[in-house]
């Protein structure tokens, strides 16, 4: 008779599950650690910045006030005392005021009474200037009407210091300032210091907020922009004033020469002009921002031009009737005036932008139309890049900008997280067997809650396919095209920008994540119901329950997830704006939050967040009908103490502890780790986050472990399967060679006839024996 070897079926399922469990702990150990240390190598450049300099794309980015490799040179003036008027210290090449105000009754109360600036002097270093002192019974409406008077350097100073406060700047104030500083420009009684301070002031009116600009006249704002282009072409030989938003320069051009460049970089304090009148071509080199060429056809006649320049930091004079509001990234535009009205213009810019958050998709290069107030591309093309470049060609002089079209720089997370890729597996192939066995054996447990219970089990396992092969958006995947030549190459042809971001389009995500938001609903609407069922048979006893109790159940729990999921479609593509992003992020196919959206625009007011409404407050309230009947379940009946058993048959507090687990995993109460995870502070987010992901991805292994192995069919099923399996290896093994041999032949003869015969096979057969439950549903039967 062959000796069976003794099997313990606990004892192995214990040691398998308590080497993964071991394996699961050890990996969320490390991946702390990496993250540690990840968080102390991006931190260990800040340290090296000072003066309030922070460390980004690998260097300092300084405050004004600070300058040099580390923010480690002055950038100011220091504080000053002179004629009872106290200055503050003043940015380079800016200009200060006093702390000393225009008194209660004067037109001017609340501004400055006195104004200096901080010179840069021609061997870059910094000194203050004289003191101009205001007449606090001007303000600029008074001088608006007084633009016909003699004292222009007066005037010019005054709106200076009229304007020191751009922020707070109204359309009316804009209106007036423009409308003087065009005066001075134009006027020629004003003075070379005048027209100098009043640049002065239009680089502060480029400081005021955009939308007081867009809703000023664009009548003063054209007459601006002329009076300026015709300032630059009656500056003095070669003469340049530079000031934060704006920069002026004159060149006069001897006849002989056809060409002059315009170079624009940046030192320690602020842009620098520097001019070539032999250069052939453009040159840009690390230290270029901006390059302009103007090439004017040689005449017969021996006689010399002037070529003027203006630089604007921005666009806010430049109200275009062509262009949606959202364009409202910084635009710097290029004004070149020639004499001679024959020139064409070359010119490279180096774009400017976030890089950190976006990157550049296409480019349109332009020119600004005086009379219609659009920008237009005609007579202008792009040409070949130079590295890091944006290069356009016009065969006119006017004011050139460049349009540009961005794709926000998302950070696609890596791959998913390694104790993800092992949670969820293990949960599939969990989910898997539990349904199965649930399926094979509903008649030999006779439960009232097998349909609850396998669709949880069934809609879970959906989601936790979804989840692993689904959640990454595939635009991960796609070629960076931030490289300004390939931008070229793809959009060669020189057409208008009319947005400035671009949407990511992947509907397979958008439907990936419509997928995931309802099967996850229905998982939950599944653990709600399933807990109410459990409640009314446990404490309400209602057995049988009511007819049709089953199918309204299904109907609640896959009908009511899908009515949500459509209004939140609904809502999400509903309006002229509205889109894929409004519905789910792009970093991933989830839905979006609060801070999601399309780029550059919060997702539309807190309610409209998908998150918010159509995903956590119903799990919420989900979550706390479970909670209230889990703490009603385990008071009433887990924990209860029943005098009529013996000793024999009370459960022990191990048991009583497994129970507990078991139904607090079948109701979602883990979940409830997520919330904790989004008040908990910085160092314990980490530790939440990492035991939500191993509780809640291997909740499809809790329940094969708690509602599958442990119920009293499969350890005896297992047990017999075991049983056989050893007796038939003991007994082959106590074969001869011949008696093997003679086997195997006949194991042949078996499967070569196996193809033409018919059998039925059953997984189990039905066996008399029923299954221990002190619970409906199984949920808390264990054998001892």
């Amino acid at each position: 008779m062959p000796f069976c070897f003794s099997f313990d079926p606990k004892a192995r399922l214990g040691t398998v599950f308590g080497i993964l469990t071991t394996i699961i702990l050890g990996l969320s150990i490390w991946k702390i650690v990496c993250f540690l240390n990840t968080e102390e190598q991006d931190n260990a450049p800040h340290w090296y910045c000072r003066n309030g300099g922070s460390w980004e794309e690998e260097k300092c980015k300084c405050p004004k006030e600070w300058t040099g490799e580390r923010c480690e040179k002055v950038n100011f003036c220091r504080q000053s005392f002179i004629d009872g008027l106290n200055f503050s210290r003043i940015t380079a090449g800016n200009s200060g005021y006093s702390v000393q105000m225009c008194e209660n009754g004067s037109a001017n109360v609340g501004s400055p009474k006195a104004v200096r600036a901080c010179i840069i002097t021609e061997n870059q270093t910094l000194k203050l200037g004289n003191v101009s002192v205001l007449d606090c019974s001007q303000n600029l409406l008074l001088l608006q009407e007084n633009t016909s008077g003699e004292l222009l350097w007066n005037m010019s100073m005054s709106t200076q210091v009229l304007t020191f406060n751009s922020s707070a700047l109204s359309q009316e104030e804009i209106n007036s300032a423009t409308i003087i500083v065009e005066h001075i420009f134009t006027s020629e009684n004003a003075v070379a210091e005048a027209k100098e301070t009043a640049v002065t002031t239009v680089s502060q009116l480029l400081n005021a907020s955009k939308t007081a600009f867009e809703r000023s006249e664009n009548e003063s704002f054209q007459s601006l922009i002329k009076g300026l282009s015709e300032y630059s072409l009656d500056l003095e030989k070669d003469e340049a004033v530079v000031q934060p938003n704006i920069a002026v320069q004159s060149v006069k051009m001897p006849w002989s020469d056809s060409n002059v460049l315009l170079n624009v970089g940046k030192n320690r304090f602020q842009n620098t002009l520097s001019l070539n009148t032999s250069a052939d071509s453009l040159m840009p080199s690390h230290s270029t921002d901006l390059q302009v060429l103007i090439s004017v056809a040689k005449k017969h006649e021996k006689t010399s031009h002037k070529v003027g320049f203006v630089l604007y930091e921005n666009d806010k004079l430049f109200q275009a009737n062509n262009l949606p509001e959202e364009l409202n990234y910084n635009k710097r535009v290029i004004s070149a005036a020639d004499q001679r009205k024959n020139a064409t213009v070359e010119m490279v810019i180096k774009p400017q932008f976030n890089k950190r958050m976006f990157q550049l998709n296409n480019y349109a290069c332009v020119f600004w139309n005086l009379t219609t107030n659009v920008w237009e591309t005609r007579g202008c093309e792009k040409r070949s890049v130079h590295e890091g470049f944006l290069q356009c060609y016009c065969n006119h002089t006017t004011n050139f900008a460049i349009l540009m079209n961005f794709k926000k720089n998302y950070h696609y997370p890596k791959a998913l997280d390694i104790l993800s890729h092992i949670g969820s597996g293990l949960s599939i192939c969990s989910l898997v067997f539990t349904i199965i066995f649930k399926i094979v054996t509903r008649k030999t447990r006779k439960t009232s809650v097998t349909w609850v219970f396998v669709s949880l089990c069934m809609s879970m396992l959906i989601f936790n396919l979804l989840f692993l092969f689904g959640i990454e958006n595939s635009n991960k995947d796609l070629a960076n095209v931030a490289e300004s030549s390939k931008i070229f190459q793809r959009n060669k042809a020189n057409e208008p920008i009319n947005e400035d971001i671009q949407d990511p389009e992947n509907a397979v995500c958008t439907v990936v994540a419509a997928l995931l938001h309802y099967f996850l609903l229905v998982t939950f609407m599944w653990t709600g119901l399933n807990a109410v069922q459990l409640y009314f048979l446990l404490l309400r006893t209602i057995k049988p329950l009511p007819s049709h109790f089953t199918q309204i159940l299904s109907l609640i729990a896959w009908g009511v997830p899908a009515i949500v999921v459509a209004i939140t479609l609904g809502i999400a593509y509903s309006g002229d704006k509205g889109g894929a992003l409004y519905y789910r992020k792009e970093e991933f196919c989830w839905l979006a939050g609060i801070e999601d959206g399309p780029p550059g625009e919060k997702n539309r007011l807190g309610i409209r967040s998908p998150m918010l409404w159509s995903f956590l407050l119903p799990v919420t309230i989900i979550l706390i009908n479970n909670t209230v009947i889990f703490i009603i379940i385990t008071v009433n009946v887990l924990w209860k103490e029943n005098h009529n058993l013996t000793k024999t048959y009370k459960a022990s507090a191990m048991k009583k502890a497994l129970r507990t687990l078991s139904v607090a995993m079948i109701f979602g109460i883990t979940w409830i780790l997520g919330y904790l995870m989004m008040v908990a502070n910085d160092g314990m987010t980490t530790v939440f986050s990492y035991a939500f992901c191993i509780f809640n991805t291997t909740q499809g292994l809790q329940i094969f472990v708690f509602h599958t192995v442990k119920t009293k069919i499969f350890q005896d099923k297992a047990s017999e399967l075991f049983k056989t399996v050893s007796a038939c290896t003991m007994k082959l093994r106590s074969l001869s060679w011949t008696e093997q041999l003679h086997l195997k032949v006949k194991s042949y003869d078996i499967v070569k006839a196996f193809s033409s015969r018919k059998y039925r096979f059953r997984t189990f057969t039905s066996s008399p024996t029923t299954e221990e439950s002190v619970l409906s549903g199984n949920y808390l039967s264990f054998s001892s």
